[in-house]
């Protein structure tokens, strides 16, 4: 029995860690939005898969390969930019494959 309450111990320990992996922006988050500008959300759902990954789990987000921020299960970062070119959004995190793609902003949107 001693086991067996060691090993929930153990990994609800795991699981608390993996939640204090927490959400850094580079960027302020409190910032007004300017409608010269386009804001891009990056939005990371709560769930099980990524608090497995243990405490180095949060999902590292780049834009043009410069991170712009790292986001835990269950939270949102943002970032203004420019409009009118094209900006290589990365994602990558310990549990899953990364996720690379191209998107063209405009301003307000």
């Amino acid at each position: 029995m001693g086991t067996f309450y060691r090993v929930v111990v153990a990994c609800c320990l795991a699981l608390q860690l993996a939640a204090c992996a927490g959400t850094s922006a580079v960027e302020s988050q409190t910032k007004q939005k300017d409608g010269r500008l386009a804001r891009l959300y990056f939005l990371r759902e709560k769930g099980l898969i990524g608090a497995l990954g243990g405490t180095g789990a949060g999902a590292e987000i780049r834009i043009d390969g410069k991170s712009v921020g790292t986001e835990a299960n269950g939270s949102y970062i943002f970032v203004d930019r420019p409009p009118g070119r094209c900006y290589t959004l990365s994602v990558e995190n310990k549990v899953s494959m990364a996720f690379e793609t191209e998107v063209q902003v405009e301003a307000g949107q």
